[in-house]
């Protein structure tokens, strides 16, 4: 009816929302920590505390469980400010690991890479060495 369906994951509670009306083709804002002490590593990759990407996905982070995840050591860095969902995570203290809600292929191309993409690479060849 409201256009929202529940899938139900291994555990019982444990609920994604599948959202028909997130799919919007637009660019969406996100907002990544302020504070470089709290180490937001999308913030330094972009080199802004604001960004815009375009987000294409159905299945949303629950956002019930965002305390958990962080008291276990993943950051949520970017929201969505217009529905406060979970646009990105990070690990702090991982070599290289950032998740995303929106798909940086859509945006990269091989003249203009994205920048998480030469991000993950600067870090795979720094560490090759």
């Amino acid at each position: 009816e409201n256009g929202v369906e529940y899938i139900y994951t291994v555990e019982e509670d444990a609920v994604a929302e599948y959202n028909k009306e997130s799919t919007e083709d637009a660019p969406q804002p996100l907002i990544t920590y302020t504070d470089p002490e709290d180490g937001s590593r999308v913030a330094e990759i972009y080199g802004t505390l604001q960004i815009s990407e375009r987000h294409r996905h159905r299945y949303e982070f629950n956002n019930r469980y965002k305390e958990e995840y962080e008291k276990n050591g993943m950051q949520c860095v970017g929201t969505n400010p217009g529905n406060d969902l979970i646009e990105i995570v990070e690990i702090p203290g991982h070599r290289w690991f950032i998740g995303t809600q929106f798909h940086p292929e859509y945006s990269s191309t091989v003249l203009h890479p994205h920048p998480l993409f030469m991000s993950f690479v600067r870090e795979v060849a720094t560490s090759c060495q």
